[in-house]
């Protein structure tokens, strides 16, 4: 009796979100591809193969995950990585990578960061990053291209690649406003007034802390510019625009895909496997942030090949993917 009230449960839960999602826009992803020079590719290797040796030497959870926040710049921004690299500041503040990986850190005790291992990578930033970044130069093309007559909400996790985006955007002749944790409710409220009007700034730079409890379906685009390794933060972002109200028929959702990265391989194995169940990520939150943890350690503490990388982004999507069909949000193909 108790099986089948469990059958019948998921069974309404089911007719309910379908019930709900009938008159949801369509997603349609926009996936920008970006190959690095060969000197951010250099700046890039160095940082995860530092990583990698910081992890090997400790692999607690919280070391790793402060490790990490060097992994999440380079993937963030390298222009911003390049110059905290000259003043020496690679010791990111944790609320930003508890915000990003959506898990509680515990007190921090140490640097995880050395003086000297910052200075060993001195000799990779002598090169004009800003002027050869790759990924923003991508992202102007799209935003004076295919999306020049909308509005944009773009998302970053990091405070200094938001201030290097408004810095950039701003000298292409945009008009940009942004909110992020460190601006008052108040006057984030008054920046997105300014930004929901037609007359006002066509971008707004946001953080998910500066977005929290705010309704954007006015909008319709949303562009990841990094790719937190946390679905659920992704998931999160889209919700501002992909709510009640929301009177577009298609989102557009822009990614980027770096080619030869770690953040491809997940959005190639990971991303993309629990897409069919976007709608129904909520219910698998404690489940996704758990092996997102045990995927995060194992990328790290062991040096990896990429096969070896895609294997275990693909056993974690698996993971996800079984529990979600146990829930009964999805249906499996195996």
């Amino acid at each position: 009796m108790a099986e089948k009230l469990n059958l019948l449960g998921n069974y309404v839960n089911r007719t309910r979100r379908l019930q709900v999602q009938e008159n949801r826009p369509i997603r349609t992803p926009i996936v920008l591809s970006i190959e690095y020079t060969s000197q951010e590719e250099a700046l890039y290797k160095a940082i995860l193969k530092l990583v990698r040796l910081k992890c090997r030497l400790n692999n607690q959870p919280f070391h790793v995950f402060q490790v990490m926040t060097l992994q999440l710049m380079a993937a963030s921004c390298l222009p911003m990585l390049a110059d905290r690299i000259l003043h020496e500041d690679l010791n990111a503040d944790d609320n930003l990578l508890q915000e990003a990986m959506g898990t509680e850190l515990p007190e921090k005790n140490q640097q995880a960061i050395s003086r000297d291992d910052i200075l060993g990578l001195r000799h990779l930033v002598n090169y004009d990053f800003k002027k050869h970044d790759s990924k923003f130069n991508k992202l102007l093309e799209l935003i004076h291209g295919k999306l020049r007559d909308e509005k944009i909400i773009i998302f970053s996790f990091y405070r200094s690649t938001l201030a290097y985006l408004r810095d950039r955007l701003s000298s292409a002749g945009e008009r940009v406003t942004s909110i992020h944790g460190g601006i008052k409710t108040e006057d984030r409220w008054k920046e997105i007034d300014r930004f929901k009007d037609p007359a006002g700034p066509r971008i707004l730079l946001a953080s998910e802390v500066g977005s929290e409890g705010i309704d954007l379906q006015f909008c319709r685009v949303v562009v990841n510019y990094d790719l937190p390794w946390n679905p659920m933060r992704v998931e999160q972002r889209i919700g501002r625009i992909d709510r009640v109200g929301q009177k577009a028929k298609q989102l557009s959702i822009v990614n980027f895909k770096i080619q030869g990265t770690i953040e491809e391989r997940l959005f190639e194995k990971l991303y993309q496997k629990l897409d069919q169940f976007s709608n129904s990520l909520g219910d698998l939150d404690a489940v996704i942030g758990e092996e997102i943890k045990k995927l995060t350690i194992d990328l790290l503490s062991d040096d990896l090949t990429p096969q070896q990388e895609v294997a275990r982004i693909d056993q974690a999507g698996q993971v996800i993917e079984n529990q979600a069909v146990r829930s009964g949000l999805g249906s499996s193909d195996h």
